[in-house]
């Protein structure tokens, strides 16, 4: 309770000393001052010169603490010996730090002096290393939450750009594979079935032979087939054939792992597709004679 009454009457001093003139002073009054003269009184004794030099803003410090618990009240010192140290304590407060580790008590008593036992006057150096010790710990803590929170939302950004690029990447080739069927073309939507061992229909009653091949410009045979259909809309491994494109059987492979112009799940060379169908290119499709 005492404490919350000087803290209460220490803002009230400083407002005091910021008021401008006699109406911000009276306007500060508490109410239970009843009495003008007493406030006035009160005011003079907060702003004369006296109570500014008590109240100075230099801080106290372990050096001031220590001499004053060790003279006099008329500011002798207690013995010799504290004189002798008083006098080696004002040779070091000249370029003293204000650091408890570096100050002129330090210099002089020792690192773990500078309080009064029995009474806790002061602070030593064993008293701050922990909370010296604790502030870095934390200091380094936040720094590393912090880099950790960086390299957090660096992953995330990298992550979310991935998943764009993917949706993009997977967007043209569905815009890809719908340019590539004709509008009129009918795309059966039922339930995919196992391939069939007999090829589908054809365009022809009896399907033809025909040689493969190399779609990417040699010319070299790398199969021998039999055409099974031209048709667009007819399926390859639940995959519509599309226009200019082939549907072959598989019978006999001549140059292994040739890719295959238009791969599907587990079928990317030509050996894949042994006894089964493929699309290939019209222009690639040699039929025999």
């Amino acid at each position: 309770m005492g404490g919350l009454w000087r803290a209460r009457k220490s803002r009230l001093v400083s407002k005091i000393g910021e008021a401008s003139n006699d109406e911000e002073l009276n306007k500060l009054k508490p109410d239970k001052i009843s009495s003008m003269h007493d406030w006035n009184d009160f005011i003079k004794h907060k702003t004369s010169a006296t109570f500014k030099k008590h109240s100075s803003s230099t801080p106290i410090t372990r050096v001031d603490v220590w001499t004053k618990t060790h003279v006099k009240k008329d500011g002798t010192p207690m013995n010799s010996q504290v004189a002798d140290t008083l006098e080696r304590i004002k040779q070091n407060c000249v370029a003293s730090s204000s650091s408890i580790i570096d100050d002129a008590i330090s210099r002089v008593l020792g690192p773990d002096q500078g309080y009064v036992r029995g009474l806790g006057f002061g602070v030593a150096l064993s008293k701050v290393s922990t909370s010296i010790h604790k502030d870095k710990t934390i200091t380094s803590l936040e720094r590393k939450c912090d880099n950790l929170t960086s390299d957090v939302d660096e992953l995330k950004s990298v992550v979310a750009s991935s998943l764009k690029d993917k949706e993009k990447t997977s967007d043209d080739n569905s815009n890809h594979l719908v340019k590539r069927v004709p509008s009129s073309a009918h795309i059966r939507t039922h339930t995919p079935t196992p391939i069939i061992n007999s090829p589908p229909s054809v365009t022809t009653n009896t399907p033809h032979k025909c040689l493969l091949l190399n779609w990417i410009g040699s010319g070299e045979v790398i199969a021998e087939g039999r055409w099974s259909s031209n048709d667009p809309s007819v399926l390859v491994h639940h995959v519509p054939l599309g226009p200019n494109a082939i549907l072959v059987w598989v019978d006999t492979v001549k140059i292994p792992n040739s890719f295959l112009w238009r791969h599907t799940s587990g079928i990317i060379v030509i050996d894949d597709a042994l006894d089964t169908t493929v699309a290939w290119p019209m222009d690639k499709v040699k039929l025999c004679d």
